[in-house]
Order: structure tokens, then C-alpha cells, then sequence
């Protein structure tokens, strides 16, 4: 998530999400322009953040509430998901701010 020249940058190193796709992996590419880029974002944002608190309630369920918190606290791939989600997030504040909203091309 971020801008096009961030993105060929860590493609070029093999990093982020172009670096880490195969070369024949389909994918898809929201521009802030696009009047619909906004709102999908934050929806997929959304749904992670759906998928994040579905897995915690259904952990540990034998757990003390404070034993739950800690696993919360304490688990790195949901610390990355989460700090995608943020990304997210932000990335949609700053594509509605885009000056031109288009349909897409």
C-alpha cells in the first residue's frame, strides 16, 4: 500500500507485494482516481479486521480472559494483519482525498 514508485522500488528488491508475487500471479491495481478505490479498500480492510477478531474469539475459548488478552497481545502475525489493516485504512483517507474521482479506465 502506498505510492507507485514506493511499490516498483521494493518490487525491484523483491519486497512488498509486487516483489513477493510470482511472475505470472494475476493481480489487481486500485488507483486513487478511481471513484470505487476508497470504499473497496476499505471494505477489504474491514473484512480482515472481520477474519482478525473472528480468530481471536474462537482461540483460546478455555482461556481467562487474561490469558486471551496476552495471546492478543503476543501474536506477531496478528500484529502484521492488523498493521495491514491501519494501512489500509489510511490509504483510503488519502485516495478520497485524490483531487480527481473518475470512473474507472
Amino acid at each position: 500500500m502506498g505510492t507507485k514508485i514506493a511499490h516498483l522500488n521494493e518490487a525491484a528488491e523483491g519486497k512488498g507485494c509486487l516483489g513477493k508475487a510470482a511472475d505470472n500471479e494475476p493481480i489487481f491495481i486500485l488507483r486513487a482516481q478511481d471513484r470505487f478505490a476508497a470504499v473497496l479498500v476499505r471494505q477489504w480492510a474491514q473484512m480482515l479486521s472481520n477474519v482478525i477478531a473472528t480468530e481471536v474469539l474462537s482461540e483460546g475459548a478455555h482461556l481467562s480472559d487474561d490469558q486471551r488478552l496476552h495471546n492478543i497481545a503476543h501474536n506477531s502475525k496478528r500484529e502484521a494483519q492488523q498493521k495491514k489493516v491501519a494501512e489500509a485504512r489510511a490509504l483510503a483517507d488519502e485516495m478520497e482525498k485524490w483531487p480527481k474521482q473518475k470512473d474507472p479506465d
